[in-house]
């Protein structure tokens, strides 16, 4: 399963928060069952975005939490392109189909 993740970076950061945060990245390795298709950075400085994949959203779990000091966090589930607009034309096919 698909999902697009994004984090906010948390209001009032110091230095030596952004110092800690560093070393955890450093040492920080993606969590076993998710893969990492897309990990950007907004060019603000103030979050970011990325897109994974995991089989179980408990491996998503396993990560996020490590940096909640620092970030909020949302993670949506999404399918690709194509799919949804399959699901929007079988919802229109059933609301057609009501009288």
């Amino acid at each position: 399963m698909l999902f697009q993740a994004s984090w906010i970076r948390r209001d009032g950061l110091t230095e030596e928060a952004e110092r800690r945060l560093l070393s955890i990245l450093e040492k920080f390795e993606v969590p076993d069952g998710v893969t990492v298709h897309s990990w950007v950075e907004r060019v603000d400085g103030n979050g970011g975005f990325g897109l994974l994949e995991a089989d179980d959203a408990q491996a998503l779990a396993a990560g996020f939490p490590i940096f909640t000091p620092y970030f909020s966090f949302e993670a949506v589930p999404v399918v690709q392109h194509a799919d949804g607009v399959a699901a929007l034309a079988a919802a229109v096919a059933f609301r057609d189909g009501l009288s």
